[in-house]
């Protein structure tokens, strides 16, 4: 498994995951080093207020992840489960 993003046609940082179990501390963990290396690369691409997609695993939903990423700054796109159509992954 990997943690990776990208945003818009910029392919973003890729993060191979080494371990079988993975939870919201060690996804907060990863999130911490790279997304602001991607904050970063968006505002220097002019994109000053991004929103942050996620899918529906639960450590994402976690009120530890989303709590982070709330005192981070970052706005999370809410979209409902299963939906390839708002889903970019």
């Amino acid at each position: 498994m990997v943690w990776g993003c990208f945003w818009g046609s910029t392919l973003g940082y890729l993060h191979p995951l080494l371990v079988e179990h993975n939870n919201s501390e060690r996804y907060v963990e990863i999130s911490e080093v790279y997304l602001p290396l991607v904050k970063e690369d968006m505002a220097e691409a002019g994109i000053s207020t991004p929103v942050f997609m996620q899918d529906n695993s639960p450590i994402h939903n976690s009120y530890y992840s989303l709590g982070w990423l709330q005192d981070e700054g970052w706005k999370v796109a809410d979209h409902p489960a299963c939906s390839p159509d708002l889903n970019p992954i």
